[in-house]
């Protein structure tokens, strides 16, 4: 099975994109715990990181990814633009209450 994932990464977008349209997946939630302690990457230590994938037109409503990392946890959201206009989603709005959100589970779990 590798080496046929192998092969049709190869292959030109137009060959692949008809065949990977998501069509079963509205919103998703990917989370990678990352090391506790800070990294050093050719001398040089990590200070942050950052992950978000899969959020492309058409392909995902809505998605979230998280990673944490050195103690701290960042948080990576996308919403389609078929789902939600642009001009009508207000991120700071978003952000409030999706911060307030977290501050419940967090003291949910206190």
């Amino acid at each position: 099975m590798y080496y046929y994932m192998c092969l049709l990464g190869g292959l030109p977008a137009c060959l692949i994109k008809p065949f990977a349209k998501n069509t079963l997946c509205t919103a998703f939630m990917s989370n990678f715990p990352g090391d506790n302690t800070e990294l050093v990457v050719v001398g040089y230590p990590m200070k942050s990181m950052y992950f978000a994938g899969g959020f492309t037109a058409g392909n995902i409503g809505m998605g979230f990814a998280s990673i944490s990392y050195n103690g701290n946890l960042r948080i990576v959201a996308g919403m389609d633009s078929a789902i939600v206009a642009a001009d009508q989603l207000d991120a700071r709005v978003f952000v409030e209450y999706f911060m307030a959100e977290l501050d419940a589970l967090k003291a949910e779990a206190v």
